[in-house]
């Protein structure tokens, strides 16, 4: 369910350099800045739906509390008595205005305000509500944006007010990271702090993530991505995302992280395709990171290198394309997870890893109403437009479902608008690994629907990739015993290979039937019948597959003939 709510996020600005310079007053600082943020939630009658480190996140029914409750939070602050050392830190020092008035003490807390629709549900274990959601995602997005000791809240939240709460100085139309869009963003302050001075709202650090926002707009799987970032911001460490080639598992993956850019210190994306043991994950980190790898053995390595992440606070990693180094992966992040307390990773993959306590995301084909518009969108953002009539519209559905609403192919089946009106491009998809490439793009991996599906198939075992070309003989999907008989595997070994299959997103089971049916999304079908037609063996088992249901047929007549 979902209820209109007014969320407050507060974090505490420099808070990992307080925590190098002076870590036993900041400490003590951190206590009692919990104790006064607690009491102030009671009196303005807030709930606290989660805190991590120095954040808070905290809603409010009415919109006066949340702001009323920012603006004492400020003032009690300032107030307090903090550890001397601290106030010599360059983030905590005590600073008076031209008229001596005191304006900063104690640690920068910066403060963000939106009302808005948030999912809410209740832990049924702890019986703990929680708010999840694009709200809460943009909430946290709008408070990294502010500098400590500022309050910033969206014109729509202060324009619900029934009278006016604080001062109020409007900034403009700001762009929050990631996807997020954009909010007409006010600052407030009480009349005492109206000295204070803000340069213009934090944007993100280059030097903080090697991630560039896309220049397209993510269509489609919107729930998982609000359903990722829900996780990354709930303290989820580790989440493998996977599923078929093609699906999209790296772009969600760099969306949710540009979403929730905002909760960590620093965010990394790094292509380990090309790794395949310990050694090149290592170096390929250290790398990026430009961390010095020290130690003579790989095990002084894992532990040096775990410990330079320790040091960098909370830091989100994204490791993409582990298909081949899976295993070596686990066993590093099982290390480096327990070292670096801020450390969270992202994996995307066909599989998921062996990692203990990990969250997983299988995801999905595009729904075909998210198919057709990723489609008419991207052919549209080349120049190409595409009349709406029952042909195209039909056309459009067509190639959707012809290609399982894989986005890869969708996007490739796009760029050919153009050259090709969409009633052509469905009617030539049977060509579907000539037809389906460009040259617009950097990994050549995803330049053509056959390299994906070439990339993923180089992955697989050679028993796993035989046992996927024979069942390419079976057009709508089979059943175990059909399967049994055309490949002349016993029952024990086939539902072994079936099983590595679906682990690895090469095989779909079918969920909505009682019964083990399996099936192929057609790109991956016809490119096993295209490697079995190579083989020599296709004729052999396509006519074991025509007996067998030339038999089922037979026995079927005769058993009917009986009734």
């Amino acid at each position: 369910m979902t209820k209109l709510v007014t969320l407050v996020h507060t974090d505490i600005q420099g808070s990992t350099r307080l925590w190098e310079h002076a870590p036993g007053d900041m400490r003590l600082a951190l206590e009692k800045h919990d104790r006064i943020q607690r009491q102030l939630i009671e009196q303005f009658d807030g709930y606290e739906i989660r805190t991590e480190g120095d954040a808070f996140l905290i809603a409010f029914d009415d919109s006066k509390d949340a702001f009323s409750f920012c603006l004492a939070l400020q003032e009690h602050l300032l107030d307090a008595s903090w550890p001397e050392h601290l106030l010599e830190q360059p983030d905590a020092r005590v600073e008076v205005d031209e008229f001596k008035q005191l304006l900063w003490a104690g640690p920068r807390v910066r403060m963000g305000i939106l009302r808005g629709q948030a999912g809410q549900s209740t832990d049924p274990l702890t019986g703990r509500i929680t708010f999840k959601g694009s709200t809460v995602h943009r909430c946290v997005a709008l408070a990294s944006a502010a500098h400590g000791g500022q309050i910033v809240a969206d014109i729509e939240t202060w324009n619900g007010l029934d009278q006016p709460i604080g001062r109020k100085l409007d900034l403009g139309y700001q762009k929050l990271p990631g996807q997020l869009g954009a909010l007409t963003v006010v600052q407030i302050c009480s009349q005492r702090l109206k000295n204070r001075r803000f340069g213009a709202l934090r944007g993100q650090s280059k030097e903080r993530t090697n991630l560039v926002d896309f220049t397209n707009r993510t269509i489609g799987h919107q729930r998982e991505l609000n359903s990722l970032v829900d996780r990354l911001l709930g303290g989820s460490r580790c989440v493998t995302i996977f599923g078929a080639p093609g699906v999209g598992k790296s772009r969600i993956a760099k969306a949710a992280a540009l979403t929730s850019m905002p909760t960590f210190h620093a965010t990394w994306c790094f292509d380990v395709a090309s790794c395949d043991d310990r050694v090149s994950i290592i170096q390929t980190l250290a790398t990026g990171l430009s961390i010095p790898i020290k130690g003579q053995t790989v095990s002084e390595q894992v532990e040096h290198l775990g410990q330079a992440l320790s040091s960098r606070g909370r830091l989100l990693v994204i490791f993409d394309n582990a298909d081949r180094c899976a295993e070596a992966l686990a066993s590093l992040l099982s290390q480096w997870l327990e070292i670096a307390s801020g450390l969270s990773v992202m994996i995307t993959s066909r599989k998921h890893t062996t990692i203990e306590s990990q969250d997983t995301l299988r995801l999905q084909p595009l729904a075909e109403s998210e198919g057709v518009e990723l489609f008419t969108t991207r052919a549209k953002e080349r120049g190409a437009s595409i009349p709406s009539d029952d042909d195209n519209n039909t056309a459009c559905m067509t190639i959707v479902r012809a290609l399982d609403g894989i986005p890869l192919a969708i996007e490739l089946a796009a760029s050919r608008v153009g050259i090709l009106n969409p009633v052509r491009i469905a009617e030539r998809l049977h060509q579907r690994f000539r037809l389906l490439q460009t040259r617009h793009r950097d990994d050549d991996r995803q330049s053509t629907l056959s390299a994906a599906l070439e990339w993923s198939w180089e992955t697989l075992s050679d028993e796993q990739a035989q046992c996927l070309e024979v069942l390419s003989v079976f057009r709508d999907g089979f059943e175990l015993q059909a399967a049994v008989t055309v490949t002349g595997s016993s029952s024990e070994v086939l539902r072994q290979r079936l099983r590595q299959l679906h682990e690895q997103s090469m095989l779909q089971f079918n969920e909505d039937q009682d019964s083990e049916r399996c099936y192929l999304l057609q790109s991956i079908r016809l490119f096993a019948a295209e490697r079995l037609e190579q083989t020599g063996r296709a004729k052999q088992y396509i006519q074991a597959h025509y007996q067998y249901y030339g038999d089922l047929g037979e026995y079927l007549f005769l058993q009917s003939e009986r009734i």
